[in-house]
C-alpha cells in the first residue's frame, strides 16, 4: 500500500470534479445524483498535488443507523494496484456506525477486496435496459385502479412502506429523490399506500426505481405507469431475481445487460416483508 495517499472528505465544491470522474468510468449518475450523495452521505477522495481527483468512494447512512450503503469506489487507472481503493473503502467502513449493516454492490474487480474487509455475497443485482419504451403502450396495465400519482400527503406513508422493505428510515433520501423524480406513483389498497415507484433521469438513462410493491403483478403495472408515453432509454436494477418479472421485462423490450454481487458486512436484520424492493434507485443508494 502507498502510505502517501491523503484521503479527505469531499464537499459540495467537488461536485463537478466527482461527476467528471464518474463520467470517465461511464457510470450512469447525474450531477444531481452526486449532490444528493454529498448531502445525505460522505464522499471520500484523494487528489494529486494539482488538485486532480485520483479516486473516490461514497457512504450513505440513514436515520435509524441500521443500514449504510457503500459505493462509487473508483480509482484512476494510473493508481490502480497501489492500495488507494482499499484506503478509500476503509475510510467508508470506518465511518459506519458500529451497529449498522453495510451494503455494497460489487464489480468483479472489487469483490476480492471487499471479501478481505469482511463483506459476504448475499444476492445478485440484475440490471435491465430498454432502449426505447416508446415502442410499446400497455395502456391496459397503466390504467390500473390501484395506481395513482403521488401526492405530498403520501410522503410519510411512502417512508413507512420503504422502511419496512429496506430496513431503515430513508426520510431525507426519499424527500430529495421524490423532488428529483420525473414521475412518482403510489399503489393503494383499502385506502392505504402499500407501494410506490419513482423514475429519475440519470446521465444516460431514466432510472426506474426505487419500486417497493407486494408482488410482481403490482410491479409490472407500476413500471407501465412510470414509462408510458415516454421515449429514450430506461434502466432498472433489481436486487432479487424473479423469473416472472424477468420474463415480463424481456417480453417488453428490456434486456438484461449486467449482473453484480450484492455484498453485506455485519449482517442484515430486515426480512423485506410484506413489501419488497423490486427496483433500487441506484447502486450507491441501495
Amino acid at each position: 500500500m502507498n502510505d502517501s495517499y491523503k484521503v479527505e472528505r469531499l464537499t459540495e465544491t467537488d461536485v463537478k470534479a466527482i461527476h467528471a470522474f464518474i463520467c470517465d468510468f461511464d457510470w450512469d449518475y447525474s450531477e444531481n445524483d452526486v449532490r444528493q450523495i454529498l448531502t445525505t452521505g460522505h464522499v471520500f477522495g484523494c487528489k494529486d498535488d494539482k488538485g486532480v481527483l485520483l479516486g473516490c468512494a461514497a457512504l450513505i447512512t440513514y436515520e435509524k443507523e441500521n443500514i449504510a450503503t457503500l459505493g462509487l469506489v473508483m480509482v484512476d487507472s494510473t493508481e490502480r494496484g497501489r492500495g488507494l481503493g482499499r484506503q478509500l473503502t476503509v475510510a467508508c467502513v470506518d465511518a459506519v456506525p458500529e451497529s449498522a449493516s453495510t451494503i455494497l454492490i460489487a464489480t468483479g474487480q472489487g469483490q476480492q477486496l471487499y471479501e478481505k474487509l469482511g463483506f459476504v455475497p448475499v444476492s445478485e443485482v440484475s440490471s435491465y435496459v430498454c432502449q426505447d419504451v416508446g415502442v410499446w403502450g400497455r395502456v391496459d396495465e397503466r390504467n390500473h385502479p390501484n395506481i395513482r400519482a403521488y401526492d405530498s400527503d403520501d410522503f410519510e406513508a411512502v417512508v413507512r412502506v420503504d422502511e419496512r422493505a429496506f430496513g431503515d428510515s430513508r426520510h431525507e433520501f426519499l424527500k430529495r429523490r421524490i423532488a428529483a423524480a420525473k414521475r412518482a406513483f403510489v399503489w393503494i389498497e383499502d385506502d392505504k399506500v402499500v407501494g410506490y415507484g419513482l423514475s429519475v433521469s440519470a446521465r444516460k438513462n431514466v432510472m426506474i426505481g426505487p419500486i417497493v410493491c407486494q408482488n410482481v403483478r403490482q410491479v409490472t403495472h407500476m413500471i407501465c405507469s412510470l414509462v408510458h408515453g415516454e421515449t429514450g432509454s430506461f434502466r432498472m436494477d433489481t436486487p432479487h431475481f424473479e423469473p416472472e418479472l424477468d420474463y415480463w421485462l424481456h417480453n417488453n423490450h428490456f434486456k438484461l445487460y449486467a449482473t453484480a454481487q450484492m455484498m453485506v458486512r455485519n449482517g442484515l436484520s430486515n426480512k423485506e416483508e410484506p413489501s419488497t424492493r423490486y427496483a433500487i434507485a441506484a447502486q450507491i443508494f441501495g
